[in-house]
């Protein structure tokens, strides 16, 4: 969307000029027909000797205007041609495009909205060729403000504009129905966005150049959670003295189309049933499994069921939800075994997924919660606390290539004081914060060099006196 040129939006008629031939009627106060020495030819209303009043006004190249004159210039409501087919209906003010009208241009351009001094300018709507439709603020004759763009395949994006461009603020809409609110620049989403796909799963977090980049957190479909840095849509391997979770998570999970990958997968809320389907001589309704259609009685039991979400359940049932031992399979390959309470997976289980990942230890309420281990696709393990999903207390995280990290954790990433040791033998001790370096710490190289002090974003910001 570039700046869009008016060919006629300014033209002056000057006064009746001594070389101008009345050819018919009044042509100094009253009706009458002028043809001026230029060609141009008017018939209209005249008052001292102006063109002034109601009139149509014909130009030798071709360009017609039917409207109100006021002292020989376009002023009032009136219409302007072109032979190529450019229009404009609208207000004129001293010559000039002024105030609400619609211009159509020869390509099919068309914008209705307000003008000023012959120039798109205030509250428009500018529909394009292509079958895209722009309804917002303009401002010399370009989109600029708060709008609201739609585009030929349907989707939209409602928010800033400047030079033409989406820039800030806003919100996407893509034709699948996916939904990103957020910063944007161009048309792409830059900054700090939410994006929500149609399966269900959500990223919140930075962007760049359309693509993840950056801090943020992917949602899944399925309900798990990767959190941490990435780049270019990728979830990437953070440098050595980042300890968040994400190095033992980007090989190989794949979350809503986009590589992605890292953190305590968050298990759902799984509910056992849907309303009104019949299986196995059981009704299946409201979230409760009964023995008659009646649903004067819950079923208590051992049952194996299809599920209407494509999932099935062998196990025991209490008061017509799942509780006690069980094995629930999912359509996408998931795979719980363990204890359920009230429907939920309560108590010690397993969970493991498509792509190699697993988490073995307590649930409470359809989560991770007490302590556990989550092992990674590449082999990456955590052991130690959860809570609703995420790291939470103290634990151990080990990578694949040997580096790892002892400590206290919060929201899935190291938080309080720890360890870590990497491959190449150096050591740091003392405080993190969102998995980094922070507060008070000692590194030690496997050459003897020690740095030690205040450490803030992993880097050594206040060294203690004689530290190294």
């Amino acid at each position: 969307m570039g700046r869009i040129i008016l060919y006629f939006a300014v033209l002056v008629l000057l006064p009746v000029s001594m070389q101008a031939a009345c050819l018919k009627g009044d042509c100094r106060n009253g009706v009458g027909r002028l043809k001026s020495a230029d060609g141009r030819v008017y018939e209209g209303e005249f008052r001292n000797g102006f063109l002034w009043g109601r009139g149509t006004l014909a130009y030798p190249d071709g360009v017609k205007y039917f409207g109100q004159f006021v002292r020989g210039r376009f002023s009032g409501q009136g219409k302007l041609e072109s032979p190529d087919g450019r229009k404009y209906s609208g207000s004129f003010r001293n010559g000039v495009i002024d105030g609400k009208g619609t211009l159509v241009r020869a390509d099919g351009l068309r914008y209705t909205g307000d003008f000023s001094l012959g120039r798109f300018n205030g509250h428009g709507t500018l529909s394009y060729p292509d079958g895209r439709e722009y309804t917002g603020d303009f401002r010399d004759n370009v989109i600029d403000g708060q709008g609201r763009l739609v585009y030929a395949d349907g989707s939209s994006f409602t928010g800033r504009f400047h030079d033409g461009k989406p820039a800030g603020k806003g919100v996407r809409c893509y034709p699948d129905g996916t939904r990103y609110t957020g910063m944007y620049v161009g048309d792409k989403r830059e900054g700090h966005g939410i994006l929500e796909m149609t399966d269900g799963s959500r990223y919140e977090g930075n962007f760049h150049r359309d693509l993840y980049d950056g801090r943020g957190v992917l949602i899944s479909a399925d309900g798990r959670r990767f959190a941490g840095r990435f780049a270019d849509g990728q979830l990437v391997p953070p440098a050595p003295a980042d300890v968040g979770r994400s190095e033992a998570a980007a090989s190989g999970a794949v979350a809503a189309g986009i590589t992605a990958g890292q953190d305590a997968v968050k298990t759902k809320t799984v509910g056992i049933v849907s309303a009104g389907d019949v299986a196995d001589g059981l009704l299946l309704a409201d979230g409760v499994v009964y023995t008659d259609t009646t649903k004067q009685e819950r079923f208590s039991g051992t049952a194996q069921l299809s599920l209407p979400d494509g999932s099935t359940y062998d196990g025991n049932f209490k008061n017509g939800l799942m509780a006690g031992k069980g094995t629930k399979r999912f359509a996408d390959g998931r795979k719980y075994v363990g204890f359920f309470e009230n429907g939920r997976q309560s108590g010690q289980g397993e969970y493991t997924y498509p792509d190699g990942a697993a988490y073995r230890g307590e649930f409470k309420d359809g989560e991770f919660s007490g302590a556990g281990e989550y092992i990674f696709p590449d082999g990456s393990t955590y052991k130690g606390e959860f809570r609703n999903g995420v790291f939470d207390g103290p634990g151990t995280l080990t990578y694949k290539d040997g580096k790892q990290y002892k400590g206290s954790f919060r929201n899935d990433l190291p938080d309080g004081v720890g360890t870590l040791l990497s491959p190449d033998g150096s050591v740091y001790e003392g405080g993190f914060k969102a998995g980094r370096r922070n507060g008070d710490g000692k590194l030690t190289f496997p050459d003897g060099r020690v740095f030690q002090g205040r450490f803030k974003d992993d880097m050594l910001v206040q060294p203690l006196k004689n530290g190294g």
